[in-house]
C-alpha cells in the first residue's frame, strides 16, 4: 500500500474509503486478519481504497491494472513510505526496501545471475526438503502431529537450503527462534519497548553470524551454488564489480527474516 501526499486541489478526485473511526477499526482488524480485512475493504469500497485524512493517506491498490501502473508503468511517481524507512534502517538497502537509482543499480547487478537453470536447481533442493517433511508425517489417523511446529522446522530447513545450501547453523537457528524476533515495524523502531530492544539485540547477533558466513565463503575456493553463492558471483556488466559484504548482508538478512517470519505468522 503506497503512502502518498495528495495535493489539496479542489479538482482532485479522491478514492473512497472509511472515515477516522473506520480506519481505526480496520487497523485493529488488520492485526488479527490482514488478508481478510484488506479483501473486505475492497469489497466495500472498490479496487482503490483510501485510508487516512487530510493530505496524508495510504491507498490500497487491488486491481491488477492499477498495480501494474504503480509498480511498472509509472513507478517513478511513487516512493516507499515512512514505515519502510524504519525497516530500511534495520535491513539495509536490499532490493525489497531499496528504491531509486540505488535500487536500479542493484537490480541490474543481480538480474543476470538469476537464470531459469539456477532457480530450477534451487527449486529441486526445496522440493526435496518438503518431501522429507511430508514423508515424516504419521501415516494413520490414530497418530497426530503438531503442524505449527513442523512448519517452523520446515521453514528453517528451506531457508537454510535456499540461502546457504544446507540447514541453518545451530547458533543462527537459536537466535531466530528467540522471542526477540517478534516486533512490529509499523509501530516503529523508534519506540523503546522491551520487544524492540530485544529485537535489536537479536539483529546484532544475526549480523555477526551472517558476516561470519560471508567471510567463510570469501575464503573458499568456490562461493557455492546456493543463493549466497549466486549473489557473490553477480557482477556489474559495466564495472565488473560485485557486491561488498554490506550489500550481501542486506540481501541475506532481508531474505532470512522474510522467509522465517511468514510461516510463523500463518
Amino acid at each position: 500500500m503506497p503512502e502518498t501526499t495528495t495535493p489539496s486541489a479542489p479538482s482532485a478526485v479522491r478514492a473512497p474509503g472509511p472515515g477516522p473511526l473506520g480506519c481505526l477499526n480496520y487497523g485493529v482488524g488488520f492485526i488479527r486478519n490482514p488478508f481478510g480485512v484488506l479483501h473486505g475493504a475492497t469489497e466495500k469500497y472498490g479496487p482503490i481504497v483510501r485510508f487516512g485524512k487530510g493530505n496524508r493517506c495510504v491507498h490500497l491498490i487491488y486491481h491488477p491494472d492499477h498495480v501494474k501502473r504503480v509498480l511498472i508503468d509509472n513507478n517513478k511517481n511513487y516512493e516507499k513510505s515512512s514505515p519502510f524507512g524504519m525497516v530500511k534502517a534495520i535491513f539495509g538497502r536490499g532490493l525489497l526496501f531499496n528504491e531509486g537509482p540505488s535500487w536500479f543499480s542493484q537490480r541490474r547487478l543481480m538480474q543476470p545471475s538469476f537464470q531459469p537453470k539456477q532457480f530450477s536447481r534451487l527449486g529441486n533442493g526445496i522440493s526435496d526438503v518438503i518431501s522429507g517433511t511430508v514423508n515424516s508425517w504419521p501415516s494413520t489417523e490414530a497418530e497426530k502431529t503438531d503442524i505449527e511446529i513442523d512448519m517452523v522446522k520446515l521453514s528453517y530447513q528451506i531457508i537454510g537450503k535456499l540461502l546457504f545450501g544446507k540447514g541453518l547453523t545451530d547458533d543462527l537457528q537459536t537466535v531466530l527462534d528467540s522471542q526477540g524476533t517478534k516486533t512490529n515495524f509499523y509501530l516503529g523502531q523508534i519506540a523503546h519497548t522491551p520487544q524492540n530492544r530485544n529485537f535489536r539485540k537479536v539483529l546484532s547477533r544475526v549480523n555477526e553470524l551472517v558476516y561470519a558466513i560471508i567471510a567463510e565463503r570469501r575464503a573458499a575456493e568456490h562461493p557455492g551454488d546456493d543463493m549466497l553463492g549466486i549473489l557473490m558471483m553477480a557482477r556489474d556488466k559495466d564495472t565488473g564489480l560485485g557486491m561488498n559484504d554490506k550489500e550481501l548482508r542486506d540481501e541475506i538478512v532481508t531474505l532470512l527474516f522474510s522467509g522465517f517470519d511468514t510461516p510463523r505468522a500463518l
